[in-house]
């Protein structure tokens, strides 16, 4: 990284209330299953650019004696050198081998897990979720994305194409008598409703992790529908709140729900 893009970096993001006891950094995340390995192709996916700013901030703020907690999600317990889960092809072992080499900072996987091992002792790393609300979490979004297909579908089909209609309306199980369609964005807005309850339910233990831990300025890094709910109950214990978001965050991530939404209605 160039010392003038690392200037214009740094001055995104830390540039907020020094006083602050918990900063949230949003992130574009990969799929903890995507495999990342070869580093060099992996710095040509999308997220890069917004996981490689907040690592290089993270590890800024760890250095400056900032913060001494930093809180992961998409896993339990804490993050250390027998931390045995693995992200995007990497886990703690694997990592460690390449510490001290250059293409370190270039490896794209879970931020905090990165952090623990450079680090180490020098900085607390737990992991704020809970893997069951996770799984709960990923199974709504496959059921958003699910019913708003069967309504593009049938939206496409209807008055147009009476076979293919039927055959989209069979496989939703739309009852007899239903409008296909209606019943599309009643299941559509069920899925939704359980998707932006996983969101509070799995901030809890975020809030829960922070506010024992407030003395330490905990850094989160999540994704960014979290973080909304997140800055106003945390707010609501007295706590400060920064919200990091740099231009290479994907703002498509709030539209689609938007997009969603109007869908369902």
């Amino acid at each position: 990284m160039n010392l003038i893009r690392r200037a214009i970096i740094f001055t995104t993001f830390i540039g907020f209330n020094s006083y602050a006891n918990v900063t949230i950094f949003k992130q574009w995340h990969l799929s903890p299953k995507q495999n990342t390995t070869d580093i060099a192709l992996s710095t040509k996916l999308p997220q890069y650019a917004n996981q490689e700013n907040i690592y290089a901030n993270v590890k800024k703020i760890i250095l400056e004696g900032k913060s001494q907690l930093l809180i992961a999600e998409g896993c339990e317990g804490e993050i250390d050198k027998n931390f045995k889960e693995n992200f995007n092809g990497w886990d703690y072992t694997r990592l460690s081998t390449l510490k001290s080499s250059p293409d370190f900072d270039k490896i794209l996987t879970l931020i905090p897990l990165k952090i623990e091992v450079l680090f180490g002792d020098k900085i607390l790393t737990l992991c704020g979720d809970n893997k069951k609300l996770v799984n709960e979490h990923q199974l709504a979004l496959s059921d958003l994305r699910a019913y708003y297909g069967y309504i593009s579908r049938l939206s496409q089909f209807k008055g147009k194409d009476e076979k293919r209609y039927q055959e989209y309306s069979k496989a939703l199980g739309v009852p007899e008598g239903q409008d296909s369609i209606t019943f599309a964005k009643t299941k559509g807005q069920a899925a939704l409703a359980t998707f932006k309850n996983l969101i509070l339910k799995r901030n809890d233990s975020f809030i829960e992790i922070a506010n024992k831990h407030k003395e330490q300025n905990p850094m989160i890094v999540i994704g960014g529908l979290h973080a909304e709910d997140l800055e106003k109950r945390l707010k609501e214990k007295g706590i400060e709140v920064s919200i990091i978001e740099d231009e290479t965050y994907a703002k498509e991530e709030k539209g689609l729900f938007n997009q969603l939404e109007a869908a369902f209605k």
